[in-house]
């Protein structure tokens, strides 16, 4: 039995290193890969230093972890060729045990007609009627919690990525779900939400009791909560109400159906969750750089001050028309997204062999391989002084943003285009224009302010440490 099993062993080893041999195909690379492990502690513990030093390898690169073979895109063309790939031969992967956390039928693992009938129900959810009926939320939210900060802050600078993630948490359930979730539900709706997270950037072992398994549990509470939330939608609805959140705008064209099936319910209430996870970390990230940024560069900070003053010059609250209008305000956003992408890189994986067809090379990628195209390093391909934070690229003089619009990949591309764009651009708008006009922000910088940290999204290593005050004066 003994040497059964060590000639098991060792025939599994001779097959993954044969196996790897194929793949990798005399693609740059580390050294050596452990057999299975790859370099999944690495990636775990060091996700953003880990990826920033596989760029060092070149364009396309070659990793390992958990089992899977990696593939690492730091050229902008194979990235978006990756976003693109028209025959559908490679899906959303996103990370080790998302899957078992999110569903398998959530809508980031769907591909083919039955994703590209989903995104075409889901286009009324984002029209100019509904996105203008959001920005009203969002902007009782933002104002709700800077208030709070204000409080939270008179005894000292404290780590603000708490409450951006506290911002964008409240103003998603109140966009997405509304009344359907009570204020009383939503700090234990969030303490679930928070577990898929610390789930997501867990070793991938579920065990009881281990952070993948508890999220796991925490999403089959959400579901839960969320499918009531979708049936008590239905009814309201049907009852012709007028829509007062985004499920309500869904409800309302779906009841258009003479009959819809009682086994959406569940599909409904899964997308909702998917609008939430897509809502948040981006957006957390981004409000936390905005908060450094601007605070660090206060000639951007003062800029936004005065387009507040001249469009809004007694803090008049916005509209979708007035948010529109402030050009420079819209610069600052795309900069901050530009400048610290969120979401570094999108892993999809292979459904089928993939030939890469770009200047690159003729590689194939092998099914089942995973490649991860980077929008890190999209974000600083073929920009003026890219590493420089510079609203003014954006400009009508310069218009980098025209010149290098294919390295536009904060939101993705291709089918799997983020459909909340247009949403989460105008939340990060309405956060500058309002922080900036009506709130004084001190941040104490530590030797860890410029540090990255990847949780799943990027964030400043020290959590940007602020202090928030009420402005004295209106934004004039």
């Amino acid at each position: 039995m003994f040497w059964f099993v060590v000639a098991v062993i060792v025939a599994f080893l001779l097959w993954d290193r044969v196996d790897l041999y194929k793949r990798k195909k005399g693609l740059p690379g580390p050294a050596f890969s452990i057999p299975f492990i790859g370099q999944t502690v690495q990636m775990v513990l060091s996700p953003f230093p880990f990826y920033t030093a596989q760029e060092d390898y070149g364009p396309l690169s070659w990793n390992s972890a958990g089992g899977k073979f990696i593939l690492f895109s730091k050229a902008t063309s194979l990235s978006r060729n990756v976003f693109n790939n028209a025959k559908g031969s490679l899906r959303l992967w996103l990370i080790f045990g998302a899957e078992k956390i999110l569903g398998k039928d959530n809508m980031a693992f769907l591909h083919g007609p039955k994703h590209l009938a989903l995104r075409r129900s889901l286009l009324p959810l984002f029209t100019k009627r509904a996105l203008a009926a959001y920005l009203k939320m969002q902007e009782e939210k933002i104002h709700t919690h800077m208030d709070m900060w204000v409080k939270n802050t008179e005894d000292g600078h404290k780590p603000f990525r708490i409450g951006a993630r506290d911002i964008n948490i409240d103003t998603s359930l109140e966009v997405f779900v509304g009344p359907y979730v009570k204020p009383s539900e939503r700090p234990a709706f969030a303490e679930s939400y928070f577990k898929i997270n610390e789930g997501l950037l867990s070793f991938p072992v579920a065990f009881p009791g281990s952070p993948l398994w508890k999220a796991v549990k925490a999403r089959e509470k959400l579901i839960v909560i969320l499918l009531e939330a979708v049936k008590a939608s239905k009814k309201r609805m049907g009852a012709g109400e007028s829509p007062l959140c985004l499920l309500d705008y869904w409800m309302e064209d779906y009841l258009k159906d003479e009959h819809p099936p009682q086994e959406e319910e569940e599909e409904l209430a899964y997308t909702v969750l998917d609008f939430l996870f897509a809502s948040q970390d981006a957006s957390t990230s981004s409000i936390t750089w905005a908060v450094q940024l601007l605070t660090d560069h206060t000639d951007v900070r003062d800029k936004v001050r005065e387009e507040q003053a001249r469009l809004r010059p007694n803090n008049e609250p916005l509209t979708y028309e007035l948010l529109a209008s402030m050009t420079y305000t819209h610069q600052v956003m795309k900069e901050v997204l530009r400048y610290r992408p969120p979401a570094t890189m999108v892993p999809h994986i292979a459904i089928e062999d993939w030939k890469i067809d770009d200047e690159e090379g003729g590689y194939t990628v092998k099914k089942g391989s995973v490649i991860l195209p980077s929008i890190w390093c999209a974000s600083f391909d073929g920009y003026e002084n890219p590493y420089t934070f510079d609203p003014e690229r954006f400009n009508s003089e310069r218009q980098e943003h025209i010149k290098n619009s294919k390295s536009w990949l904060v939101f993705g591309a291709g089918n799997h285009l983020c459909l909340g764009k247009e949403y989460a651009m105008n939340h990060l708008s309405a956060f500058i224009a309002i922080m900036c006009s009506e709130y004084d922000v001190d941040h104490k910088i530590t030797p860890k302010s410029e540090d990255i940290i990847l949780l799943p999204t990027i964030f400043p290593a020290d959590d940007c440490i602020v202090q928030i005050k009420k402005r004295e004066t209106l934004a004039h």
